[in-house]
């Protein structure tokens, strides 16, 4: 995990912030899905157009607007944020 995303994630631990919480644990898992896609893809031989857009409905089952999904999250990470020991990692 980078320094930036611990950052991101601490802050929004300390501020009892569950959107902010929400938004750096999306960016995160975001960065570690593109860097493992853009690892199989260079080990792959090239994929046809079939296979290609199989792969993309995949990534795209469900259109979800970050507002909603944060705000559907907001309860589980509040009561996340309550029980976490002070100065604790996130």
């Amino acid at each position: 995990m980078s320094v930036a995303t611990r950052t991101a994630i601490a802050r929004a631990v300390k501020a009892k912030d569950p959107v902010a919480l929400t938004e750096a644990r999306r960016n995160h898992a975001e960065s570690k899905i593109a860097d493992y896609i853009e690892k199989v893809v260079s080990e792959a031989p090239p994929l046809t157009d079939e296979q290609r857009d199989r792969l993309a409905a995949i990534l795209r089952p469900v259109r979800i607007k970050a507002v909603d999904l944060a705000e559907r999250e907001r309860h589980a990470d509040c009561a996340n944020l309550d029980r976490r020991p002070a100065g604790g990692a996130a």
